[in-house]
């Protein structure tokens, strides 16, 4: 297989896509699908089998990077749903014409589920800032990614302190919804060139919300050039959105509530995407739904609930069934997590979000305080 070409590029990096079937005929016109695509790529390769997940009855990968997994009729888990995986491998070797022509089948194909992942990268030949740089200025606070509370840097450091084969700068955890990554691609590559990948990794309704963005602008193009600009264009607007680096030099500590008002964009992020977007905003799911899902947990978890009530009063760790009941409920909000709960406050009034949060927060604490105080 071909290695990756050195070259600068805006473009995917990983999409994944799942797929509900009535029946096992449809079953097979979705792996028919991902062959026919597959094979326009790489049509002198065949498909392996793989080792099948918890998840999935059967799995099936291809050099091409791509990686199909699929459950029958009669499984007990995910019957008659499949998954696709096309990784960066994909994308680095299919051209930009058979990119889009998949993406747009995926798109318009009955039976399609969800959109589940989806990275977009863009890669910078002899960069003014290195991704080593990057760790650099964010460790000494002259830069930060609006949007995530965390980061990390990865790479492996010498005797000396110097990282070896390349650093990498990644924000947010590593199972949020959103995460934003620059690393040094020449090292991981080996090209002498040298190289900086910026890229955003978006999951659940991230994924959805931008994969259809990128899909729905592909259809609607009026010819293949302007397909091509809808296709780079929505990609780099999801790369913006989501991987907003700011200088915050001069930013007091702690870090006040409105740290980012005023602040810009460095130089050379500012020319590593230059275009104007309009950020995505997700797409507020019907009541009907939430309620729905929790009718579920009341059907499921009552009897446990009920129970765990009572043995907070029994052993004494309340002292009330409503102290129980408060306390049980605060002990359930301290296990979501924080992007849900920021996921959830954006579906508010603007007004009224800071507030939601802040009481959100308080909850958590009082929780944790009051959990220590009793036996």
């Amino acid at each position: 297989m071909a290695q990756t070409p050195c070259e600068s590029s805006l473009r995917p990096d990983w999409l994944g896509v799942s797929f509900r079937s009535t029946t096992a005929r449809h079953q097979q016109q979705v792996w028919e699908l991902v062959q026919h695509h597959v094979d326009r790529v790489a049509g002198n390769l065949d498909w392996e089998t793989g080792a099948a997940s918890r998840h999935f009855e059967q799995c099936f990968k291809h050099d091409i990077g791509a990686r199909f997994e699929t459950s029958g009729a009669g499984a007990k888990l995910n019957a008659l749903t499949s998954v696709l995986n096309l990784s960066g491998q994909y994308f680095a070797l299919a051209s930009v014409y058979e990119q889009m022509r998949f993406i747009e089948h995926l798109h318009r194909f009955k039976g399609r589920y969800h959109w589940t992942r989806l990275d977009c990268q863009v890669t910078t030949l002899n960069p003014d800032q290195s991704a080593e740089q990057i760790c650099i200025d964010v460790e000494e606070r002259r830069l930060w990614i609006r949007g995530y509370k965390g980061w990390e840097q990865k790479g492996v450091r010498d005797f000396d302190g110097n990282v070896i084969d390349g650093a990498s700068a990644c924000f947010g955890a590593p199972l949020s919804n959103r995460r934003a990554t620059s690393y040094n691609k020449a090292a991981e590559q080996g090209w002498d060139t040298p190289a900086r990948r910026d890229e955003t990794r978006l999951r659940g309704d991230w994924a959805e919300e931008h994969t259809e963005a990128i899909a729905t602008a592909i259809a609607g193009a009026a010819s293949e050039d302007a397909a091509i600009s809808a296709y780079q264009e929505q990609t780099s607007a999801a790369i913006a959105q989501h991987m907003q680096y700011l200088d915050i030099t001069g930013t007091p500590i702690p870090k006040p509530q409105n740290w980012a008002r005023g602040k810009k964009a460095p130089k050379w992020w500012s020319e590593t995407l230059e275009q104007e977007f309009t950020p995505l905003k997700l797409t507020r799911k019907p009541e009907e739904d939430i309620e729905t899902r929790f009718g579920f947990m009341k059907s499921q978890y009552a009897r446990t609930f009920a129970e765990y009530l009572g043995y907070r009063v029994r052993s004494g760790k309340s002292e009330s069934f409503m102290q129980s009941t408060l306390d049980t409920a605060m002990q359930l909000l301290q296990h979501a997590k924080a992007e849900d709960v920021l996921r959830v406050a954006e579906g508010l009034p603007e007004g009224d979000r800071a507030a939601f949060i802040a009481a959100y927060e308080g909850s958590i604490n009082l929780a944790a305080s009051h959990s220590e105080m009793v036996p």
